[in-house]
């Protein structure tokens, strides 16, 4: 059993948030913040490890059967296994505790649901609960990673991210996607 802080949960939706808007630079500040990387870790060299790492896992699918499909399809698993050691060889990192803690009882829990329904995305399953989050809590934190999905670069509002978001937040989802989680399509 693990007690996860309300920082490190806050730091969760940061990442899942910059993984939903493949923000790989963003995503190495959530790594020290979770503690999986040192505060002076090389920022330059992880971001690209990251998209490489989990680039084709994050648009492959929500859960195991994505990731299955990717290794049986696209990359073998050896492939994988060697990426991870690559990355760990290129980039010190650990796994803190409760991450570890709550990756096992997320295993657990998707290989229950799996039985149930062999298409079963866990998380296409969170997200609206991530969504809801975002457009309901008032915390500077939660209005700023809304800021980062809402507006491009060029601070103009993406309309068809708002339509996401809000069927995203009524629990309509696209569950036959191949996609992680994409804020661009409408399901």
């Amino acid at each position: 059993m693990a007690d996860i802080p309300e920082e490190e949960r806050k730091n969760i939706v940061s990442a899942i948030i910059h993984v939903g808007n493949r923000n790989f630079t963003a995503l190495t500040d959530d790594f020290i913040s979770l503690g999986f990387l040192k505060p002076d870790v090389d920022k330059s060299i992880v971001a690209p490890i990251s998209e490489r790492v989990l680039g084709p896992i994050v648009t492959g699918g929500g859960g195991a059967n994505g990731i299955r499909r990717i290794v049986k399809d696209d990359v073998t698993f050896q492939q994988v296994t060697q990426d991870l050691l690559k990355a760990q060889s290129e980039v010190a990192f650990t796994i803190p505790p409760f991450i570890a803690l709550l990756a096992r009882a997320i295993a657990i829990l998707e290989g229950l649901a799996l039985q149930a329904n062999p298409n079963y995305k866990i998380v296409m399953e969170a997200y609206p609960f991530v969504t809801r989050k975002l457009l309901q809590d008032d915390a500077q934190y939660t209005k700023k990673l809304l800021r980062e999905v809402m507006f491009d670069k060029e601070g103009r509002i993406q309309v068809q991210r708002l339509t996401v978001l809000m069927n995203q937040a009524l629990n309509i989802v696209d569950r036959e996607s191949d996609k992680f989680i994409d804020l661009d399509s409408i399901p």
